[in-house]
């Protein structure tokens, strides 16, 4: 799977290139977020108890089962159907007059990270693209798996470029997040 920096970085270079001029952020927004609610909960899983056991004195193998099988439950989130759901809350999170647009680039971004995610070899079970209708994991097999590390560097040095050109002419960071007009002098 590609990394959250290769996601983020082609999203970025993929928005710029086909509708700049709005919702910049929201987009960023759903080609992080997949991997953000899916694999989080994982990380404080696995790095917690070994915290806590040499801080704290706490004996990790006093986890309950359902504590221990706590990530799964986020799985899903990979796939299309929930995060679409996901979606649709974190839009309720913005002014009802933009709440659409932010929607629609939230959920383009996710299924831009699903689209980046199905062309690699997947070794893990827990990317369930069309969950709930189906609970298999699968992918197309196109690219291997650390493939998208060799390209990551060049994806965020254009990123990097692109962003600082833009902020240099003045026109990049009032439209990142989704206010035409602002930072350029003209009116929306």
């Amino acid at each position: 799977m590609p990394d959250l920096m290769t996601h983020l970085a082609a999203s970025y270079l993929v928005k710029r290139t086909l509708a700049p001029e709005r919702h910049m952020l929201p987009f960023l927004l759903g080609a992080a977020l997949p991997d953000i609610v899916s694999y989080l909960p994982l990380g404080v899983t696995v790095t917690a108890p070994p915290l806590l056991a040499r801080f704290a004195s706490w004996n990790p193998d006093a986890i309950p089962l359902w504590a221990k099988h706590f990530p799964e439950f986020f799985y899903p989130f990979h796939g299309v159907i929930p995060f679409a759901l996901l979606s649709c809350l974190l839009a309720f999170l913005f002014p009802a007059a933009g709440r659409g647009r932010v929607f629609l680039n939230i959920l383009l971004g996710g299924l831009l990270h699903l689209l980046m995610d199905l062309l690699q070899v997947s070794h893990n079970q827990s990317g369930y693209l069309l969950f709930p209708l189906s609970w298999r994991s699968f992918s197309l097999g196109w690219i291997e798996t650390e493939s998208s590390l060799y390209a990551a560097p060049f994806l965020c040095a254009a990123a990097a470029a692109f962003l600082l050109h833009d902020r240099r002419n003045r026109r990049g960071w009032g439209r990142l997040a989704g206010r035409a007009g602002e930072g350029t002098g003209t009116a929306p």
